[in-house]
Formats: C-alpha cells, structure tokens, sequence
C-alpha cells in the first residue's frame, strides 16, 4: 500500500480550520486510498470537511442545503472548491422505502458524467429522523465509482448506513472503529 505522507501533513495542516471530520479518521482515509487519493474524487459532504479534502485531493463536493452551502464559502481560500448544492427529498425516517424504491436524488450532469475513483460519503447529514439520511448517495456512490476505485462510508456505526451499505456493496474490505465508525470497499 502507498502511504501518502505528503497529503497526510496537509490534513493536519488544515485540520484546525474547522474541519469536523476527525484527524485521525481523514489520516485513516488517506492511508487506505494509496494512490488513488491522487485520482479523482467525489465527497458527499457534512460541515467544513470539504476545506480539509479540497487540499488533500482533486475532489468534487456535494452538499446538502444552503446553510452548509453558505457556511463553506465563509471559510477562507474556498474559490477553487467544485461544491454543489443538492436538496434531497429522502428522510431518515422513510430510508427502507428510499432503498426499496431506489430513490435517487438529482445531481448536475458534471457529476453524474463522471467516475471517480473516491468516493467518501459523510453527507448529507443522518442523524435525526427529519435529516435527508445517505440512501441517495449511498446509491450514488455505487454508480459513479470507477472500475477499481474505492468508497468510504461515514458513520458505519448507524443502522441506515450500514444496512444500505451492506445491501449494495457487501462485506465492508475494512473498518476503522475509531471517533465514528468509517467502512471501506474496493471495487
């Protein structure tokens, strides 16, 4: 495996920013994505995390809602960052009928076109009933990684997360049990 100790410096660099994604849990990411941290990426986004993966890899950025929207672009040095702005219609409290109907929810056609070799789904945000959840990117994220890329599911520890991740991409390749429970797949 490539440990990438340059972009690893540059997540603790930024990590201070305000990202709420933990150090350890980004340093965790890093190592497992080898060299595809240096491919192209796609992160379904919660809080500031994008200001930390923006430094760190080609990613595009999804987001949910324009409070997250707004609260990146108060952040400084964020004029280079590929955001999007999705309004789910999924809820947390409806997931298994999202999941049976495979509901997904539209994204502009520069995502949709594309493959990535990362995906890193923690957004939209899932932890309440009202919350959108992550069916639809969960769904996603299985279209749009490449042939031999890698997905990243955040908060694996959560009923939703992990039983829609299971149900479309099987057995986790690992899982790091720390802060919050991140699962990985090769595909």
């Amino acid at each position: 495996m490539i440990v990438n100790e340059s972009k690893i410096q540059l997540a603790r660099k930024v990590y201070g920013d305000g990202c709420l994604m933990k150090l350890q849990q980004a340093e965790w990411i890093i190592r497992q994505s080898g060299d595809k941290i240096n491919g192209k990426t796609l992160l379904f986004a919660a809080g500031e995390s994008p200001l930390m993966w923006s430094r760190v890899t080609d990613a595009t950025f999804v987001l949910h809602g324009k409070k997250a929207y707004r609260r990146i672009f108060e952040l400084p040095d964020n004029q280079a960052l590929r955001m999007y702005n999705v309004n789910y219609s999924t809820k947390v409290e409806s997931w298994q009928n999202d999941l049976q109907k495979q509901v997904l929810n539209t994204l502009p056609p520069e995502i949709e076109q594309a493959r990535y070799d990362l995906v890193l789904v923690n957004g939209p945000c899932g932890h309440s009933a009202n919350s959108p959840g992550r069916v639809s990117a969960l769904l996603h994220a299985r279209m749009l990684v490449k042939d031999g890329g890698i997905i990243f599911v955040y908060d694996y520890d959560r009923e939703l997360e992990k039983t829609v991740a299971t149900e479309l991409f099987g057995t986790p390749d690992e899982i790091d049990e720390g802060v919050s429970t991140i699962a990985m797949w090769r595909r």
